[in-house]
C-alpha cells in the first residue's frame, strides 16, 4: 500500500508540478526532474519528530509543501530561511 501511494505522488508530481515550476521559473520542462521527496511528520510530543535540524538542500530549486491544515491541526510551525534572515510561518 505504501509503495502505491508513493508511486501516486510521484506520478502526479511529474504530470503537475515539474510543469508549473517550469511556467513559473521560465525554465524548459524537459530540464527539470525529481531529485528526491522528502516526507516529515512532526509531532510535538517529547521523543518525536519535533523538528527538522538546520540544512541546505543540494537542488536548483526546492520547496516545501504544508500538508496541514494551521487553523485546526496545530499551532506555530514555520520555515527558517537563516541565510536570508527570513522565517516563514504557516498563515491562518
Amino acid at each position: 500500500m505504501l509503495l502505491y501511494w508513493w508511486c501516486q505522488i510521484f506520478a502526479l508530481a511529474h504530470a503537475e508540478l515539474l510543469p508549473a515550476l517550469a511556467t513559473w521559473f521560465g525554465l524548459p520542462a524537459a530540464r527539470l526532474s525529481i531529485r528526491e521527496i522528502f516526507i516529515v511528520k512532526y509531532v510535538a510530543a517529547v521523543g518525536k519528530q519535533q523538528a527538522l535540524g538546520a540544512h541546505r538542500d543540494r537542488s536548483t530549486l526546492s520547496f516545501n509543501l504544508l500538508l496541514s491544515d494551521p487553523s485546526t491541526e496545530f499551532d506555530g510551525g514555520g520555515t527558517d530561511f537563516s541565510t536570508l534572515g527570513l522565517t516563514v510561518a504557516p498563515g491562518v
